[in-house]
């Protein structure tokens, strides 16, 4: 069985109707959760950095800076004049890249300052994240209705920013947790929440 576009057709190059055969030949990227704003333009920055045969400035040195700009962002480092800097390093980069694929890079930051510009505002003005992604700008905390003081956060949090007796509710010290979300991830009974 083959996985199927919207409308029924085939994601095979053969059994898709010619306008559907574009994307055969490009790439087919799918997320196994829903992304972030940031988790695109990361990536495909990463890829570009990567495939980049170094010949033009733009692309060699521009998505390099683009690629620290958005990971200070996620960091909680963002400065509000950032915004303006990936648009206009964006452009440079799609006007001066001598390929396809300098010219491209910039294309999944731009379209996320398009799109989710807010989530741009929030990371950068008030130090959130709305997807509850970058965990330098969650808050973590515990659930006592949920907690059932198993332990296993306790144990988990190298930080030791959790207290709490056995079988009885758990918290989290914000002052001490480093956010490195090893708690959420132990927690088996959904009392962890990132807010």
């Amino acid at each position: 069985m083959h996985p199927r576009l919207p409308g029924g057709h085939a994601i095979d190059y053969d059994r898709s109707p010619p306008p559907a055969r574009s994307w055969a030949r490009a790439g087919w990227w799918s997320w196994t959760i829903p992304p972030a704003w940031w988790t695109s333009p990361g990536f495909f920055l990463h890829f570009t950095q990567n495939e980049s045969c170094g010949k033009c400035t733009f692309c060699r040195i521009g998505t390099k800076r683009m690629l620290e700009i958005l990971e200070r962002i996620c960091a909680g480092g963002g400065k509000p004049e950032d915004v303006n800097t990936l648009a206009e390093l964006g452009e440079q980069i799609r006007m001066s890249s001598l390929c396809g694929l300098g010219q491209t890079a910039p294309n999944p930051v731009l379209t996320t300052l398009r799109y989710f510009h807010d989530e741009y505002e929030a990371h950068i003005r008030d130090g959130k994240c709305p997807a509850k992604v970058c965990l330098a700008l969650v808050e973590f905390g515990i659930d006592p209705d949920k907690c059932t003081g198993c332990g296993l956060c306790v144990r988990a949090c190298d930080a030791g920013a959790i207290s709490g007796r056995s079988k009885e509710a758990h918290r989290i010290d914000g002052s001490r947790c480093v956010r490195c979300g090893k708690c959420l991830t132990v927690c088996r009974f959904d009392a962890v929440r990132k807010g």
